[in-house]
């Protein structure tokens, strides 16, 4: 809903929704609820099934729940540069990759010279939401519209050979498509970020 107003506001009709995780859940939610305001979805590893836990490839260093603890605990009054951050996490998150992707959302405080930090993004909205899985079953759908969905062969967030997951895609997404990008885990667009936007622009190039 939030998405749809924000789309009402901007005075846009229709668009094409790229989510990932969370996100891609929001956009999930938003093509099944408002299937006439998007014209083609493209969702990041995840799929819309209920998740109990997270699976077993991401509990770790690379975790979502990892990395916003990692980043809300971040002490930002000894931050005085985006590279200060980058070595302040490195022992809580070692991959270069995905440090700077979170650290995207670290912005300068306006009039203090980049004296003081602080996040784009709501943390303990973030961190609370993790537990709140939504259930797509109580969702009508199905969006009929083009569909991408992006994996990494080492994240089982959506994994085409398990029953459920099949099962959920086809239901809600009867159109959908299914990529692996070899090699990489949750957080694909981070780690491998070329083989991502190639495989997303090959989908757009047909159904943008």
């Amino acid at each position: 809903a939030d998405l749809v107003r924000l789309m009402d506001k901007l005075g846009i009709n229709s668009a094409i929704i790229l989510g990932h995780s969370l996100g891609g859940r929001v956009a999930m939610y938003t093509a099944l609820e408002n299937p006439s305001r998007v014209a083609s979805v493209v969702v990041s590893d995840i799929a819309p099934v209920q998740y109990y836990e997270p699976p077993a490839t991401d509990r770790s260093s690379t975790s979502l729940s990892h990395i916003l603890t990692s980043l809300s605990e971040l002490d930002l009054t000894h931050v005085s540069s985006r590279s200060d951050a980058m070595g302040a996490l490195e022992p809580r998150i070692p991959s270069q990759a995905i440090r700077g992707f979170a650290l995207m959302n670290l912005e300068p405080v306006p009039g203090t010279d980049g004296k003081q930090w602080r996040w784009r993004c709501n943390l303990p909205v973030l961190l609370d939401s993790l537990n709140n899985w939504d259930d797509f079953n109580v969702l009508d759908g199905p969006y009929e519209g083009p569909a991408l969905f992006v994996r990494g062969s080492n994240s089982e967030y959506i994994l085409p050979n398990d029953p459920e997951h099949q099962y959920a895609l086809d239901r809600l997404f009867p159109s959908n498509q299914i990529e692996s990008i070899e090699g990489a885990g949750h957080w694909l667009h981070a780690e491998k970020p070329k083989e991502f936007v190639d495989v997303v622009a090959k989908f757009l190039e047909v159904y943008g």
